[in-house]
């Protein structure tokens, strides 16, 4: 799929100032290439979060707080999980990587792409 920037260079006759639709030749973008517009939703979320900073006061924060506390208290295991991720931060998510030897075919396979990638392009 090509964006309406990009669609507009390739129907341009002269060439681009920086290379082929604004990449060098190992697909990185050319000095001067400024790029996407970036996340379209980006400005909305910093709106919509500033308006709830500034509409909340601390003493609001505390009694939900004091809630989420007492419903805990009671047994709600669902308050008592955002009540200490609150209190303590999130708990780091961790995963388990098994040795090479014990990955499966599609698994190696799979392995082998990325450390290609990784390495760059053969020159």
């Amino acid at each position: 799929m090509v964006g309406k920037s990009t669609e507009r260079f390739m129907n341009e006759s002269s060439p681009l100032p920086n290379g082929s639709i604004g990449r060098d030749e190992r697909g990185r973008f050319s000095p001067g290439w400024r790029g996407g517009p970036g996340n379209p939703l980006g400005k909305r979320m910093e709106e919509l979060k500033q308006a709830v900073l500034e509409s909340t006061t601390p003493e609001q924060v505390g009694a939900v707080m004091g809630k989420l506390h007492e419903m805990a208290m009671a047994g709600d295991v669902a308050a008592s999980e955002v009540w200490l991720d609150r209190v303590l931060g999130r708990a780091r998510q961790s995963i388990e990587l098994q040795p090479t030897s014990q990955i499966s075919v599609d698994g190696q396979r799979a392995l082998a792409v990325v450390k290609r990638l990784l390495a760059g392009p053969e020159e």
